[in-house]
């Protein structure tokens, strides 16, 4: 398969072309990162104009991992007028899939992390968020990644979202708090998984032998949804195309 891979340059997504260039699939990599590699292409995703001249060079793209984002500071609006860190983790990614339109799967790296944080308000969750905590934001983008997930299922992709585990990478580096903080920690990096770890996950799950239904996959277990809101069809579907009008 021909797989396309977001935030390929580092951490899990580089893991993840490793292993499944390794299987022979044919790799195509978008990252921050400027790479000597004909397959790799450097993208500021905090720039949607950027994002849609990048999708009129490729095509035909099998399967696609939306594996971009993190946690950013909270405050601010993209050039593009919305909250950096849900342009980046969610409105990018579904620009890629819409454009792309792939058939093979589609898997967005979501985290346990959605289970916290306040609920999505789809009025207010892509724009300015000053005055909300780093980590309720990025919750709440893990969260919209896993909805988006589902209802791309529901409209016929073979599309599903994972945990990668709890990675010892470049996690938090953007943010100037405690999430920075405990992921700088010595003792972090001998506990923390290595990327490896959510790399083989996301293999696992492109490779197509596990059921792309819309769910949460944490393991091998499917996941579920632990917030009410986050089980109802119309919220996923509500926010999925709310950012599709975005993307414009």
């Amino acid at each position: 398969m021909r797989i396309l891979i977001t935030g390929a340059s580092s951490g899990i997504g580089k893991s993840a072309a490793e292993k499944l260039r390794a299987q022979g699939h044919e790799i195509i990599g978008i990252g921050r990162r400027e790479i000597d590699d004909p397959n790799y292409y450097s993208c500021d995703f905090t720039d949607l104009g950027a994002v849609r001249s990048l999708a009129s060079e490729l095509s035909g793209i099998d399967a696609m991992a939306c594996n971009a984002g993190g946690i950013l500071p909270a405050g601010g609006l993209t050039d593009d007028g919305f909250d950096p860190a849900w342009q980046t983790n969610v409105l990018a990614n579904l620009l890629l899939q819409e454009a792309l339109a792939p058939q093979g799967p589609v898997i967005w790296t979501s985290s346990i992390a959605q289970y916290g944080g306040p609920a999505i308000v789809p009025e207010e969750v892509h724009g300015d968020r000053t005055g909300t905590k780093d980590f309720d934001v990025y919750a709440q983008c893990k969260r919209g990644c896993a909805l988006i997930a589902r209802e791309s299922a529901r409209r016929g992709l073979r599309a599903a979202s994972f945990h990668p585990g709890v990675i010892s990478s470049n996690f938090g580096l953007a943010t100037d708090n405690q999430v920075r903080d405990l992921y700088a920690l010595p003792l972090a990096k001998k506990v923390l998984a290595t990327p490896d770890l959510g790399g083989s996950r996301l293999a696992e799950l492109l490779s197509g032998e596990v059921t792309l239904d819309g769910s949460f996959y944490v393991t091998r277990v499917r996941g579920h949804f632990v917030r009410g809101h986050a089980r109802d069809t119309n919220i996923a579907r509500t926010i999925y195309e709310q950012s599709l009008e975005f993307c414009g």
